[in-house]
């Protein structure tokens, strides 16, 4: 489990789109706004390319609601960098921890919002009829065969 936002995204989570990132967020900001901008780009386009795919699958959805949650993932990377300045000590522990899950429930909660109302969860009819339906009915028969076993055996009360 990561002890830091820095450590989640940048070596736990997958590095499929890090070079595309880069390219198209890091270097340019960095030129303007320095390290701060190298962080902030890259989160903010990953915010963009997301928003995109969200907009795809359903045009309703906020078009700010991705680049605001990414880029606030960036701000925790920042706040973590200055934390580190100032105390000379890195994010890590039980309270680095603690800060993670803390702002990434806050700020992941829209990323997952984001994609939910743009319908990245529903299930497809195949999906149902080959997957999730033999799954329910094999749940189904567990559980209405436990419940028989319990009417029979248990103590009625």
């Amino acid at each position: 489990m990561a002890t830091s936002v820095r450590e989640l995204w940048g070596r736990r989570w997958h590095q499929l789109l890090r070079r595309i990132l880069v390219t198209l967020g890091s270097w340019p900001l960095s030129v303007v706004f320095g390290r701060i901008g190298y962080i902030l780009g890259s989160f903010l386009v990953s915010g963009v390319y997301h928003s995109v795919i969200v907009l795809s699958l359903n045009g309703a959805v906020e078009m700010w609601w991705m680049p605001l949650s990414f880029g606030m993932m960036g701000v925790a990377i920042v706040l973590e960098h200055w934390f580190s300045l100032l105390t000379g000590r890195k994010v890590g522990g039980w309270v680095g921890r603690l800060w993670t899950v803390g702002w990434v429930l806050v700020w992941g909660s829209m990323i997952v919002d984001g994609l939910a109302r743009a319908g990245l969860f529903g299930c497809s009819k195949e999906f149902d009829i080959f997957v999730a339906s033999p799954v329910k009915d094999a749940v189904r028969w567990y559980v209405m065969g436990f419940d028989n076993w319990l009417r029979t055996y248990a103590p009625q009360t």
